[in-house]
């Protein structure tokens, strides 16, 4: 119990300064406050709250046709894990479906390739990949064509999102930057996190990279890099968080806003 009222005072410590030193210099922590937030992120998930969050995996279609489980971060983009247990002409049709990212600029990308992970016979789920030289402007719906020349259009609603007036903050996108340790062989992961920061309130905010936390699924928080930005009241910047290198055990489970004790689920992502 004492830890957890330990945790609540030095977050609500950054919130008063977060709030307190609009254009001036980040929040540094005394020794004692930041060995306490950092190691005590279980209690700190306990005391957060997720407001306004969008959990839009698994999307599907009206009938049910297609389903899309969630997105998957590549080197170079990402995949779309894709589950349909119908057939066409008595062949199974989720892994020769014709798929495009419709982006907020009506481009159509194509998949580059497609990789069937269903069970052994079944042939009802396959990833479909798809490579960007840079970040679409946003993506608006994916357009899914079937073996029997069925057109679906499945609104993207998978743009994780959370807000409490405040701050609005949004997760366009996760590029796996992961390498191998080429004496041990242990793979650690790395993450960028592609992120649109909305300030709401009619004061200007100083935006710093100290006040995110990316939480594992042991409740674990990692700290994050990126540049500082002064934004001004209303004002709005996308752009990236990348993550230290992490625990080859670790697997994202949420991207916090320390300030404003808010978290996006990240679930459907990996």
């Amino acid at each position: 119990m004492a830890a957890a009222v330990r945790a609540e005072v030095a977050t609500l410590q950054i919130a008063k300064d977060f709030h307190q030193k609009s254009f001036s210099e980040p929040v540094q922590l005394g020794f004692e406050e930041e060995n306490t937030v950092k190691s005590l992120g279980l209690a700190l998930l306990i005391l957060m709250s997720v407001v306004g969050a969008s959990y839009a995996f698994p999307l599907a279609t009206s009938d049910g046709i297609i389903k899309i489980y969630g997105m998957i971060p590549t080197q170079d983009g990402f995949a779309l894990d894709i589950f349909s247990p119908y057939t066409y002409q008595g062949s199974n049709i989720a892994p020769s479906l014709k798929v495009d990212i419709v982006d907020s600029e009506d481009r159509f990308i194509k998949s580059e390739r497609v990789e069937d992970v269903s069970n052994p016979g079944y042939h009802d789920r396959a990833l479909y990949y798809f490579g960007f030289d840079q970040p679409v402007t946003q993506i608006k719906r994916v357009r899914v064509e079937t073996p029997a020349s069925d057109v679906y259009s499945i609104s993207w609603s998978g743009v994780p999102e959370a807000s409490n007036g405040n701050i609005t903050l949004k997760l366009y996108g996760i590029k796996d930057i992961s390498l191998t340790n080429s004496y041990s062989e242990m793979r650690f992961k790395q993450y960028e996190f592609e992120v649109k920061i909305t300030n709401n309130m009619a004061q200007g905010m100083l935006l710093s990279p100290k006040y995110f936390w990316l939480l594992d699924q042991f409740n674990y928080g990692y700290e994050v890099k990126a540049e500082e930005y002064k934004l001004l009241p209303n004002e709005s910047v996308r752009y990236t968080l990348q993550s230290q290198r992490i625990s080859p055990l670790s697997r994202p489970q949420g991207l916090t806003f320390l300030p404003e004790n808010f978290t996006i689920d990240l679930e459907g992502w990996y």
